[in-house]
């Protein structure tokens, strides 16, 4: 599964990192720092006095392999979207 992980520099310093699972696999800078801009520009996210996504620093993309040693979950049967 790949991630979309969006690296951002906090009010106070600190470095936080917003994942966008399951993001289109082939944006491009000029797509997603606008987007990173407005999601600062928004100050939406705040942790005491902390607003955590101030500054963008970085994107990258994340792709993560399972391998499932065992599974007795109960099957689920899955929806056609």
């Amino acid at each position: 599964m790949k991630t979309l992980e969006l690296t951002f520099k906090g009010s106070l310093g600190g470095k936080h990192v917003f994942k966008v699972h399951n993001a289109k696999p082939d944006l491009k800078e000029e797509t997603i720092l606008p987007v990173m801009k407005s999601l600062a520009a928004l100050k939406l996210f705040q942790h005491s006095d902390e607003f955590l996504y101030e500054q963008p620093v970085s994107a990258k993309y994340v792709d993560v392999q399972e391998t499932v040693v065992f599974d007795n979950s109960p099957k689920v049967k899955e929806l056609p979207y």
